[in-house]
């Protein structure tokens, strides 16, 4: 992605489902692997493991203020599925093991990369911008279009609201 190149991130620093598998073992969470072959398949969420990662998604991509915002607009795990687990408390400790293994062991995530060329103002200085699918964009995302547009003489934006399907990573297609 330009934000991998931007920030000039090494391969082996992004978390990637093998890394992540580590870390659950380290911290008791297990994780369902899901097909990257198909890239608009929604994860599967079969542990509290996968939950508590797509929250901290949801929370990141959304820009929520705070985890109990966005734990309140969550949908939480389906009561049969993850009984008894799914707690703030729990999001929490999740969240800060999480962000505490990837300081220690120098790991970024796809979030990451967003949130750092947003904070720091990278920009390729694109002279023209072309992006479809613009209603499966997430608020952080926007942002950054917003950042790297200022440089561009033109930006071309194409989207459809009624065909949305990021809406559980956080996609806010009303932004389109």
């Amino acid at each position: 992605s330009a934000c991998y190149k931007l920030l000039g991130v090494k391969k082996g620093s992004v978390v990637d489902f093998r890394k992540l598998i580590g870390f659950g073992k380290l911290n008791g969470y297990d994780f369902t692997p899901r097909s990257y072959l198909d890239e608009r398949a929604e994860p599967t969420l079969r542990t509290i493991g996968d939950y508590y990662l797509a929250f901290l998604g949801w929370l990141h991509q959304k820009m929520y203020d705070s985890v109990i915002a966005a734990y309140r607009e969550f949908p939480p795990p389906p009561s049969y599925q993850i009984a008894g687990v799914w707690s703030r408390q729990g999001v929490e400790r999740f969240l800060s093991k999480y962000e505490n293994w990837k300081r220690e062991e120098e790991l970024i995530d796809f979030t990451d990369m967003l949130e750092q060329v947003l904070s720091r103002e990278l920009s390729p200085n694109p002279e023209v911008i072309c992006l479809d699918e613009t209603n499966d964009l997430t608020k952080l995302m926007w942002e950054i279009i917003d950042l790297w547009s200022r440089s561009a003489s033109r930006v071309y934006l194409a989207g459809d609201i009624d065909q949305c399907l990021y809406g559980w990573s956080g996609s806010v297609p009303e932004l389109y």
